[in-house]
Parts: structure tokens; C-alpha cells; sequence
């Protein structure tokens, strides 16, 4: 069970989070201080200048250049906690404005552009992380919002994320396997005998607990 103070605490100390990370952008220029019009220029790059475009490595540089917006939003999130409390699932990772706003980011992209990979490199280097860590020490096993919550998360995840290929999502679901495991072990207690049989014969019972 959750203890009332703690949860208390944790929301007080995530809200506050929060509201730091909506000051981070206040003193940038309106053209640097979200996705939208930064996406902006760098696509206007690529279209007007792809062989410069190339060669500054820019494909590669922009998930550097998204990432720190990326980070504000997720602030705001968790794979185990809904702001405010509540038994809802966590937020999805599509609703977030930076994924939907660098979905298509590049525009119309082949299979050898490495633009298409901004998404799913995001979403390797900051939230699968973050699910991580989460699962290795955060996560209660035994509470089922949160065991729901993280199931949907990490489904999301394998949809981005192999783990045969990808240290950090193997880390995650390691971790899983581990927590259930060990929550299996030192907080399950399973009777060597039925209920029935130990209350028709007391002296039994006692014995078995001995063992």
C-alpha cells in the first residue's frame, strides 16, 4: 500500500518540477524558444540546400537539437504515475507535442534518409532510459496501476525498439523480469496447504509452519 505522505510528497515535488521546466524557455527568442519554428528553419535548410544540409551532418545532429524540448515535455511524465493521482494508463508517448511534431519531421523521407530515424532515436536515448529506471527502482510490482501503466509503456516501446539490438531495451525488460521475480519470491506467500485442510487439523498447520 501506498504510503499517503510519500504519494503527497512525490506530487508535490513533481509539480514543482514542472513548473521550473515551463520557465526553462521564457528569455529565448520566439524562433528558438519551441519545436515548431526551429523544425521550421531546418526543413527550410534541407529543401533549399540538401547537399549542405548533408554534409553538416545535420540528419545526425538533429536529434542533439531536439532533444533538450524532448526533455521539458517528458518532465512532465512518467511510466508509472498519472499527474494528480488517479488509476488511468500513463500518457501516451504519440500525444506528446514533441513526437507529433517531429514525426514527419524532414518531410517525405526513403528508407536510406536518416531523418526517418529522429523519432525512434528520441525516443532510444530519452524515454526508454527513463522506463529503465523507472522499472529498476521505482516500480512497485504489486501495485496494479502501475503495473498496468508500465505494460502499456513498454508495449509502446517494442514498437520503436528491438531488443536484440538495443542495449536499453533489453536493460528494460531485464528489469521487469527481475522485479517480478523477486516480488515473486519475498512477497508472495503461496500455503503448502489448503485453508480447509490446515483448519480441520491445527497440529498439522503448526508443523507446517515450522518447516
Amino acid at each position: 500500500v501506498e504510503d499517503a505522505e510519500e504519494v503527497r510528497l512525490f506530487e508535490k515535488g513533481w509539480t514543482d518540477c514542472r513548473d521550473a521546466a515551463s520557465c526553462v524557455m521564457r528569455d529565448a527568442g520566439s524562433e528558438y524558444a519551441s519545436i515548431a519554428p526551429v523544425k521550421t528553419r531546418a526543413e527550410d535548410w534541407k529543401r533549399r540546400f540538401p547537399k549542405t544540409y548533408k554534409d553538416a551532418w545535420m540528419s545526425h545532429a538533429a536529434p542533439t537539437l531536439f532533444a533538450p524540448f524532448a526533455r521539458l515535455e517528458l518532465l512532465s511524465w512518467s511510466p508509472l504515475f498519472v499527474p494528480g493521482g488517479g488509476d488511468g494508463p500513463a500518457p501516451p508517448l504519440d500525444g506528446m507535442a514533441w513526437y507529433t511534431e517531429l514525426l514527419e519531421y524532414g518531410g517525405a523521407v526513403d528508407a536510406h534518409d536518416p531523418d526517418g530515424n529522429l523519432v525512434p532515436t528520441l525516443v532510444e536515448k530519452l524515454v526508454a532510459p527513463t522506463v529503465a529506471r523507472a522499472a529498476e527502482s521505482s516500480w512497485d510490482p504489486a501495485s496494479a496501476a502501475q503495473s498496468r501503466r508500465l505494460a502499456g509503456v513498454v508495449k509502446d516501446l517494442l514498437v520503436y525498439l528491438d531488443p536484440r539490438t538495443c542495449d536499453v531495451m533489453a536493460r528494460v525488460l531485464v528489469a521487469v523480469v527481475r522485479r517480478l521475480r523477486e516480488t515473486a519470491e519475498t512477497r508472495c506467500d503461496i500455503p503448502g496447504w489448503a485453508p480447509v485442510a490446515t483448519s480441520a487439523a491445527p497440529a498439522a498447520a503448526a508443523h507446517v509452519r515450522r518447516q
